[in-house]
């Protein structure tokens, strides 16, 4: 692992929390989530499914105000459809 590395738990993770530093799965080695990325349900969802316990970063969590439509964009997973160009 990194110098000054932390390990937070799965169950502390909150959706749409974002980090100074990428996340890292518990082996330290490959990443999970990019810098200022915002946890979504489906990495939750992921991370339960693989039955990881614990990612681990270099960084801290950026605390920031967020207003409700900021919010109602960051929890939502919906992917839109592309239009078909022709």
């Amino acid at each position: 692992m990194f110098a000054n590395s932390r390990r937070i738990e799965v169950c502390d993770l909150a959706l749409g929390a974002r980090f100074s530093e990428p996340l890292f799965f518990d082996d330290g080695i490959h990443m999970f989530l990019a810098t200022n990325h915002p946890v979504r349900q489906h990495h939750l969802d992921s991370l339960q499914q693989w039955n990881i316990s614990h990612v681990v970063t270099a960084g801290y969590e950026l605390l920031f105000p967020i207003d409700d439509f900021q919010a109602t964009e960051l929890f939502n997973d919906d992917i839109p459809e592309l239009e078909s160009v022709g």
